[in-house]
């Protein structure tokens, strides 16, 4: 009998959902549960490129029981993402009293999982059906994914919503972290590749919170694609060009000690024959 009861729920749920007020009313709700929230707590913002350790952030800190945390990659009005909408209207707008999170990670390891991860967005395949053999993967990361997009980010998109300029102020590369602010937007920046452990303390410190985990969410290697996607970062060869262009640049170059860019270029400029072809 629940179960029949729960089946005629699930139905009668389906049949709302197809109505033309449907849509509009559960916009309304969500607003006012949204607006309740960021009125009762302050707001923590994951804001950051993709494939930094956003999601793995935004749910521990869900897991410890934090109970405003949202997570944005682009802030504005005209989004289809509804939360991110939320945000810049009743955070940003109105200049809510918030906490921003957001991590860098070097460019050229962030670009080769991001493009693994949108690769049916940009192609219009899923992984588990395409065929393509690491050098034909290779070619389409080099000439259909945006490469500049993490040497973009911060000023295309946290610079206009936050109103901070990150590369007028000191980072510290040996920490791996800064501390950034603007009015009523704190915002804490943090190096992927730092310890675990050691954003724990960060993070613990900006949100005056005590004994924080952060537990690993939305790897690479536990993905459809991990195998391939394993094989060529280890086989992968990029162009010299390319590999300085993203070096050089003054994204890595503020988040980044001369020793740790070095350690990264040689990672890069290995050259090893591809063995593995997915077909």
């Amino acid at each position: 009998m629940e179960k029949f009861g729960q089946n005629i729920l699930r139905r009668a749920n389906r049949y709302l959902q197809r109505q033309s007020y449907y849509q509009p009313i559960q916009l309304f709700i969500n607003k006012q549960k949204f607006k309740k929230k960021v009125k009762n707590q302050t707001p923590v913002v994951i804001f950051q490129m993709g494939k930094v350790g956003s999601s793995s952030m935004k749910q521990s800190l869900l897991d410890y029981g934090l109970p405003c945390v949202f997570h944005a990659h682009n802030i504005s009005p005209d989004q289809d993402n509804e939360n991110w909408r939320f945000i810049y209207e009743y955070i940003i707008k109105r200049k809510q009293p918030s906490k921003f999170i957001s991590l860098v990670r070097e460019p050229i390891g962030r670009n080769l999982s991001a493009f693994f991860e949108n690769f049916q967005r940009k192609t219009g395949i899923r992984f588990e059906d395409s065929t393509y053999t690491l050098e034909q993967l290779t070619d389409l990361f080099l000439t259909n994914y945006d490469q500049n997009k993490p040497l973009n980010w911060f000023d295309n998109y946290l610079k206009p919503t936050l109103g901070i300029d990150i590369y007028q102020h000191p980072f510290s590369k040996k920490k791996g972290m800064a501390i950034l602010c603007n009015e009523n937007f704190e915002l804490l920046l943090l190096k992927s590749e730092i310890d675990n452990s050691q954003k724990e303390i960060y993070i613990s410190e900006f949100l005056e919170i005590e004994r924080f985990r952060i537990i690993n969410r939305n790897v690479g290697s536990n993905k459809v694609y991990s195998e391939v996607y394993n094989e060529l970062k280890r086989s992968i060869q990029l162009p010299e060009s390319y590999i300085n262009n993203l070096l050089n640049s003054k994204y890595t170059r503020h988040f980044y000690t001369d020793q740790e860019i070095c350690t990264i270029k040689e990672k890069w400029k290995r050259r090893v024959n591809p063995s593995f072809s997915k077909g």
